[in-house]
């Protein structure tokens, strides 16, 4: 969704709770890093599953390289107490569906990913939507319309919260608590404020959405 340089992965361990156990560890042939895998629970949840990820470079795909990674990945996760093991798998590389089948995996649902042209975008559509909503006492605002300080941002953590918690399959994953979600989300250089919109009503924040910033190099 969003491309990351060295820097971004730093910030993102460093702001990891510090008491969940993670396992990050890389492959490496003639010095040169091929392969890397991830496990961690951020966030309790009630299925006691742990998240996985593995990326393996191309010319080393196909060896064997991803499914040792897998196996220690799995290793850790029994040690730490895991219930279950859950790794997202892309359709852009076929093969990797039936790898993880092949490893005893099955498919448990599915994301999409969309896309739209910010500049040429059609708006038409949604004329006069946001003014309908206005007329019946919503506010619509950014993040950085509102106070700065803990109250505004505990209003938009406890909505995304209840949020998520209705969202199907989230209960694998878990949602990190208040001090984590702002550690690791709402202070991260990628969260621009500006693109952060809340809808108001009656005083409460009831809505979010987010534009997150890549990286641009």
């Amino acid at each position: 969704a969003f491309t990351w340089n060295a820097q971004d992965v730093a910030n993102n361990v460093a702001r990891f709770p510090e008491e969940r156990p993670m396992l990050r560890l890389v492959v490496e042939d003639a010095g040169e890093v091929v392969g890397y895998g991830r496990v961690c629970e951020i966030a309790p949840n009630p299925r006691g599953a742990f998240q996985g990820e593995v990326v393996v470079r191309p010319e080393h795909q196909r060896k064997g390289v991803g499914r040792e990674i897998v196996s220690l990945l799995e290793a850790f996760a029994h040690d730490g107490g895991a219930k279950c093991l859950a790794f997202m798998v892309y359709e852009r590389w076929p093969y990797a569906l039936d790898a993880a089948k092949a490893m005893g995996y099955s498919p448990r649902t599915c994301y999409y990913q969309m896309f739209i042209d910010p500049q040429g975008f059609d708006c038409g559509p949604f004329a006069g939507f946001t003014e309908r909503l206005m007329g019946q006492g919503y506010e619509f605002k950014s993040l950085s319309e509102l106070p700065t300080g803990e109250a505004t941002d505990r209003a938009y953590y406890e909505t995304v919260d209840a949020s998520d918690r209705d969202t199907p399959y989230m209960e694998f994953f878990g949602w990190p608590r208040y001090d984590d979600y702002r550690r690791m989300f709402m202070n991260a250089q990628r969260l621009d404020r500006n693109g952060t919109f809340v809808a108001i009503k009656d005083g409460k924040i009831v809505g979010v959405t987010t534009v997150n910033k890549g990286s641009t190099d």
